[in-house]
């Protein structure tokens, strides 16, 4: 396990077009939410149905990050370049994001409007919380992405735990899984994968026994992401016998999930799934790589899957608000949802995350790759 693989090997050309459904599927259902109401037509019933499902892109953002951040700590370097890279890469976006959302809703508060969000669970409309209304220690939580564990260490800290925005807590989680795989690469060097398979035995313990607290990636999360890490390992790393060590792995796991539930919402288990069988998918069709990455049809979802860091970003509020200022023109119901709400948020959230993308997070991208991140192995958020 402990051969590294070389540079052109650790490459998965088409997962950028899988980043790109993720982020589409993620934008749509936050605009359309839970409301998958029946539509005039079997074309806008079975539209609606499928917009409910859309929470399954965080799953497959998940797996990607596995094997991105797989091929990224396989290469030989020093632990501290790694956690630069990773510093550098997520949080001056992330930073300069919160600022200007912060920019926008003052200045929409100082018009009396407030930035309308409709939640779709509660089926009525609020505000994006004014950042004079937030507390230092939420400014600290949120800005270190740490605010859906930092309660748990009790005394001040419980302060902490509320995210401004409500896609945020995936981040969180992406922080956490950086951390582990740093202190692994930390602590054992190049047997890091050695601590992957133990912690992943330990997480697997730990969540069916149901000793964990959501927010830690101990919760079961950690498992979505080591199943990325594991089909890097199985593509570019594992020989012999132990090349069907993952196959065998997801089969049982695919059968057992399959037996227990059926797809209804986000949980642990159900997002678990979507990523047993997103990672079969993407075992399946590696072999086609290239072909895939070179597919005329998918190039529009694959120049969204590279911007996919600052779609994420931009989308939740973007979403929310734009979505609730057409619902207060009065426009409900599935044919407008679908013919004009739906369009008009995903053309939003593309043509304002280009220039986000160009201007703010592409640069810092590049320092990333300066300090050793080769080009196109972005990591997945």
């Amino acid at each position: 396990m402990q051969a590294l693989p070389s540079k052109s090997s650790s490459r998965y050309h088409s997962l950028d077009i899988w980043r790109g459904i993720a982020c589409l599927s993620v934008i749509v259902y936050h605009t359309v939410g839970l409301d998958g109401s029946p539509g005039q037509s079997a074309i806008l019933t079975a539209l609606g149905s499928l917009a409910m499902r859309g929470w399954i892109g965080v799953p497959l953002f998940f797996v990607i990050s596995g094997y991105c951040i797989a091929a990224s700590a396989s290469r030989p370097q020093a632990f501290t370049d790694y956690f630069l890279r990773r510093l550098r890469r997520i949080f001056p976006p992330l930073w300069i994001f919160l600022g200007l959302t912060g920019v926008v809703v003052l200045a929409t508060g100082a018009t009396g409007l407030g930035v309308p969000i409709f939640e779709h669970s509660h089926g009525g409309f609020s505000t994006i919380a004014s950042p004079t209304q937030l507390s230092i220690w939420q400014y600290v939580s949120n800005f270190t992405l740490t605010a859906g564990w930092l309660p748990y260490l009790g005394g001040p800290f419980w302060r902490f735990g509320t995210w401004w925005l409500g896609h945020l807590w995936t981040l969180g989680y992406e922080e956490q899984f950086y951390v582990v795989v740093g202190v692994l690469l930390m602590t054992l060097g190049s047997r890091w994968w050695r601590g992957v398979e133990l912690l992943t035995f330990a997480v697997v313990i730990l969540w069916r026994t149901g000793a964990v607290m959501n927010g830690f990636f101990f919760d079961g999360s950690w498992l979505l992401f080591a199943l990325g890490l594991f089909l890097f390992h199985h593509i570019n790393v594992a020989k012999g016998r132990r090349r069907r060590v993952l196959p065998m792995f997801l089969g049982i796991a695919a059968l057992w999930v399959a037996t227990r539930l059926i797809l209804s919402g986000p949980t642990v288990l159900t997002s678990l799934t979507v990523a047993t069988f997103f990672t079969v998918v993407l075992l399946v069709l590696h072999r086609w790589d290239l072909a895939l990455a070179g597919l005329s049809i998918a190039q529009p979802l694959a120049w969204c899957g590279r911007r996919c860091y600052s779609v994420y970003l931009l989308h939740y509020p973007l979403t929310k608000a734009i979505t609730g200022l057409w619902l207060m023109m009065g426009l409900t119901g599935p044919r407008p949802m679908w013919l004009l709400v739906v369009p008009t948020t995903v053309a939003s959230c593309l043509l304002l995350a280009h220039p986000f993308h160009q201007y703010v997070e592409r640069p810092f991208m590049a320092a990333a790759r300066k300090a050793g991140t080769r080009a196109g192995e972005a990591e997945a958020v």
